[in-house]
């Protein structure tokens, strides 16, 4: 199986991610156990100011090769350059009129088997990036897995409830079980936003899972990097 594959299923999802939550909570939303509800209401704090999207260069807030540990390399953007503008999350269209203005994307390897590392960031206007976190929550609680297609066969993806401390003004923390024909794979995503802005980090092992530490230390090099641009 090609290693872009699973890369290429996350970054389907660029534009649809989702969290809910007040400012100033230690620990990043997550989901229930499946069979689980979606949330009940909307979090009571108004959207903060967005910056101008223009003004913010999306490639400077990406993660770098310099940023990895010994032994990673970058991949090329291939798998990323693809993205579905159409992408549905278990069947749910959730792009609608949260549609990012700005994204970029970076991937990177320590091997074969893993870890990998997908990086995006993308820019909306106005309190759309809030919006489509709420959307991707939803459909997530809603949610015991959905299938894509790869150039390697389908991927099955089932979320379930990861515990991870929280970034920015809102986050989502989430393991995904990604089986296949040929192996199964464990990955975990972090989403957060920004004002305006939002990160999404997906770090995958084939036969393994995630050091959840150093998905934490990368998760707050981006955070410190996108809030020094903003």
């Amino acid at each position: 199986m090609r290693r872009n594959a699973l890369i290429a299923g996350l970054a389907s999802l660029t534009l649809v991610l989702g969290a809910c939550g007040d400012d100033g909570e230690e620990r990043a939303q997550t989901i229930d156990p499946p069979p689980s509800e979606a949330p009940d209401g909307e979090t009571e704090n108004a959207p903060e100011p967005a910056p101008e999207s223009e003004h913010l260069d999306v490639e400077s807030a990406l993660l770098t090769l310099e940023d990895m540990p010994t032994g990673w390399t970058e991949e090329s953007d291939d798998a990323s350059s693809d993205t579905d503008d159409d992408a549905a999350l278990c069947d749910v269209e959730l792009i609608g009129d949260a549609e990012a203005v700005d994204d970029a994307s970076a991937e990177f390897s320590a091997g074969d088997f893993g870890p990998l590392l997908s990086h995006t960031v993308a820019v909306f206007d106005d309190d759309e990036a809030e919006q489509a976190l709420e959307a991707f929550t939803e459909a997530l609680s809603n949610c015991n897995e959905w299938t894509e297609e790869s150039e390697d066969g389908p991927l099955t993806f089932r979320p379930a409830p990861l515990s991870f401390p929280s970034f920015g003004d809102d986050t989502l923390a989430i393991r995904f079980n990604v089986a296949s024909e040929m192996v199964d794979m464990t990955m975990d995503m972090i989403a957060w936003r920004q004002a305006n802005t939002i990160n999404l980090i997906a770090v995958a092992e084939v036969f393994g899972t995630p050091d959840a530490e150093q998905t934490e230390e990368f998760v707050t090099v981006a955070d410190e990097r996108i809030a020094s641009l903003l």
